[in-house]
């Protein structure tokens, strides 16, 4: 398939541009913070992928390129399905291992039913997120580099 990294890129850093000037009004104080504000930037590499998938294979494309995401048999090893579900949860719980062991006076985890589906939406901002950056920028480097190359210019 013939995608231009560099419509990407460029597509990519324009759909940004409106979080960062947010960004920073809400850093001088100018306008109110909104986490799920924020987290909407996650969206713009999905958002630029789909318009360029769109612009050159039109429904049909954005159908397969959607697809992809659920695309689990091109896994080999199903091992790293432990990496991807657990690596999120192991760095919060180290996070407030090492803020314990440092002597922060931190209160004890308070876990509800907002902490599931917390991992579960970020997990799913997160899924989308790498259909830009995976799906379409990295299988695009991985046409002419090796995984290695591909995996470190994205």
């Amino acid at each position: 398939m013939n995608r231009s990294l560099r419509d990407f890129v460029l597509l990519e850093f324009a759909l940004s541009i409106p979080f960062w000037g947010i960004g920073a009004l809400a850093q001088a104080q100018i306008i109110p913070d909104h986490v799920l504000f924020r987290a909407a930037w996650s969206l713009t590499p999905m958002i630029a992928a789909t318009i360029l998938v769109y612009r050159a294979n039109k429904v049909a494309g954005v159908k397969e390129f959607f697809a992809r995401i659920l695309d689990y048999p091109r896994v080999k090893s199903k091992r790293w399905y432990g990496a991807v579900f657990l690596t999120g949860p192991l760095i919060v719980s180290l996070q407030y291992g090492v803020a314990l062991w440092s002597g922060l006076q931190i209160p004890p985890p308070h876990l509800t039913l907002l902490v599931p589906l917390a991992f579960i939406a970020f997990f799913l901002v997160a899924y989308v997120e790498e259909l830009g950056w995976t799906v379409y920028a990295l299988d695009t480097l991985q046409e002419r580099h090796s995984a290695i190359s591909a995996g470190i210019l994205v």
